[in-house]
């Protein structure tokens, strides 16, 4: 069996992927809230929705798209 090279950390480098997230899929994700486009975060451990301001967790660059762990936005 051949052995795979490691790609540990080389993701980040592609021009196809946003600070973690493959663009493709970042592109089709959409706030399970108010179904609201998703984009990156200012940090790169976080997405956030434009309509409604939730911002959702990256857990080892996988998107926590669950609305009791959205960190709500602050009102001020």
């Amino acid at each position: 069996m051949k052995k795979r090279p490691d790609t540990a950390g080389k993701s980040a480098k592609s021009p196809s992927v946003t600070r973690g997230i493959d663009k493709e899929l970042l592109d089709i994700l959409a706030c399970p809230a108010c179904r609201g486009d998703i984009k990156s975060g200012a940090a790169a451990d976080s997405l956030y929705c434009l309509s409604c301001g939730r911002r959702y967790p990256l857990k080892n660059g996988i998107p926590i798209l669950i609305i009791e762990k959205a960190e709500l936005p602050s009102k001020g």
